[in-house]
């Protein structure tokens, strides 16, 4: 959870210690599926997502899960591909970004191309039409347009 998620190592304690306590789990780490958001971990408990590291606090479920559906896990519960909201939210949202350590040296690439997103920002910054280098890439216009955006939306 530290290394694969960047969870500090003192909510992962404060997860364990309250699993134990509240849940009567004696060996949470074996036990118990956790879910992240990088920050804190929760648990399912009676059909509410709580906070483990913040003494079961609920967390506001819907929001936390649109995000956690954006995440590709393994069969260990690791995170190995996370795709960022490109979009307004008011809009669908694509998985049309990946963020995968086995593409683009981690970087942010368009999905199944391993074009990075940086290559498409600096043409779009130079002056070029997205249209052209759609062409050039032989993908859809939206998926540059979704390049574009999610790296201006980085920036602010």
């Amino acid at each position: 959870m530290r290394r694969g998620h960047g969870v500090a190592l003192q909510r992962v304690r404060k997860a364990i210690r309250y699993v134990r306590r509240e849940l009567h789990v004696e060996r949470p780490l074996i036990h118990v599926k956790f879910k992240t958001d990088g920050v804190d971990l929760f648990v399912d408990q009676w059909g509410k997502l709580v906070n483990a590291s913040t003494d079961g606090q609920l967390a506001m479920r819907g929001a936390l899960e649109s995000s956690l559906k954006r995440v590709d896990w393994d069969r260990n519960g690791l995170a190995v591909r996370i795709f960022p909201l490109v979009r307004s939210a008011t809009d669908p949202q694509p998985k049309s970004i990946v963020i995968d350590p086995q593409r683009g040296f981690g970087r942010p690439t368009i999905v199944g191309t391993g074009i990075r997103v940086e290559i498409v920002v600096e043409r779009y910054r130079a002056g070029e039409s997205p249209s052209e280098f759609a062409a050039d890439y032989r993908v859809p216009v939206e998926l540059i347009d979704d390049a574009v955006r999610s790296e201006l939306r980085e920036a602010s």
